[in-house]
Formats: structure tokens, sequence, C-alpha cells
């Protein structure tokens, strides 16, 4: 069984953070990272998920800050469109610099362009 939830991991900004899990094989997917989290991390280790990617659907500063964070305790890669990029590594395209928080991401590990798949267990 899928499962989808929802944590708002950056309240000032109401900024949704999805976590996509398979029960049955123990994939998961995190989408939009907002910000470094304890708690969701800690749920990502209990339940014993083996992350597949990070996906950010876009660049924005509300939807990258946690990237770095969760791409080193989960051991999986960052993935972005194309078209996003530039975004991950430059604050005033992610608008980091202008929310007076600017941010220190790194490059997606894998460039996302119209129809390409994410493949998640048996899943995609």
């Amino acid at each position: 069984m899928i499962r989808i939830e929802a944590f708002v991991l950056l309240p000032a900004y109401q900024t949704n953070t999805w976590l996509i899990r398979d029960d049955e094989s123990k994939d998961a997917i995190l989408i939009d990272p907002s910000a470094p989290d304890r708690a969701l991390a800690a749920k990502i280790e209990s339940l014993g998920l083996t992350m597949r990617a990070i996906v950010n659907t876009h660049g924005h500063g509300d939807h990258i800050g946690g990237n770095n964070y969760f791409r080193n305790i989960c051991k999986c890669p960052v993935l972005i469109h194309s078209a996003d990029a530039q975004m991950l590594i430059d604050n005033k395209k992610n608008l980091s610099e202008y929310m007076g928080t600017p941010l220190q991401i790194n490059a997606a590990d894998r460039l996302l362009n119209d129809g390409d798949i994410i493949d998640m267990g048996k899943h995609q």
C-alpha cells in the first residue's frame, strides 16, 4: 500500500513536505523538504524506510531548505527539473536571500525533464 503524508516543517510559510512510502517494499520518496527536521528524520528511521530520492517540485527557498539535511541522513539523491536547477545554488533565484535566510544548498544529483519517471520500488 502506498501512503502519502504531509508535514509542515517551515510553519512561517506553511509549506508542505510530502513523504510517499510503500509499506510493502519500505521504499520512499521525500518531496519538497522545506527545512531540516529531526522528528521527520526519526520517523523515516523508525519505519525502516529506504529513501530513493528527494524531489523538489521547484526551487523556491521554502521548498529546498532541508535538501542537504535529508540528503545526508537518508543517503539519497536530490532531483529537480532542469529548468529550476540553478535555483538550488543561487539564493537570489530561490528567493532565500530576500526572505532573510540565505541557504547553503548543494546542486541536484539528477536533473529531471518533462516525461521522466521516478522509480520507487515496483512503483513509478
